[in-house]
């Protein structure tokens, strides 16, 4: 353990009680929203660095939060697959007794390549700004038809998406979750 200038000292590693699984910084965690809460109200999160708490007598954990596509601004497309994240800009603190177990956040290229996705298996592909409802990267080429796809959405908002993996000739971004056979958006083969 390593002291910073708080007089905290800096935690290695953390061993979550109910599973054994150690966790360290850089590892993704689902969280309970309180130490009291049951276990349905998960959140998902890095963990970006562990201290000594001096008011808990613990370990308090500095988090950066993901959210699901359906929480954000934007809310949920068709391309969006069901284990889908987006890395947000959130950080909090939270004690690391709230640790319920580890999980494992791949990008898209790599959940993709995985034969059998395990409950603890996500991906991100994208970073979300929560002040400014804005992902990033935020500036990317442009390419196709989006018609269908801007339907109550400004241009500016949607232009993100459409560097993603893409598995149409219209363009859209490629969900993991979906066969290619027909494609949502064009209705092409």
């Amino acid at each position: 353990m390593a002291e910073n200038n708080h007089g905290k000292k800096v935690v290695d590693s953390f061993t979550i009680r109910e599973t054994g699984e150690v966790v360290r910084a850089g590892d993704c965690v689902a969280i309970r929203p309180s130490m009291d809460d049951d276990h349905e109200n998960l959140s998902l999160a890095r963990v970006e660095k562990m201290e000594t708490c001096c008011e808990c007598r613990g370990v308090a954990a500095q988090v950066r939060w993901y959210y699901q596509p359906w929480q954000t601004k934007h809310g949920s497309r068709t391309f969006h697959g069901k284990k889908e994240l987006h890395l947000s800009d959130r950080i909090d603190t939270r004690s690391a007794y709230t640790f319920e177990a580890k999980c494992v956040v791949h990008t898209l290229k790599e959940y993709s390549k995985l034969t059998t996705a395990q409950p603890e298996d996500f991906f991100c592909r994208l970073e979300y700004k929560v002040d400014s409802a804005t992902f990033m990267p935020d500036q990317l080429s442009v390419y196709g038809n989006l018609s269908h796809f801007l339907v109550g959405s400004s241009f500016h908002q949607l232009s993100f998406f459409l560097s993603w993996y893409r598995y149409c000739i219209c363009e859209m971004p490629y969900n993991p979750d979906v066969p290619m056979i027909l494609c949502p958006g064009c209705k092409e083969r």
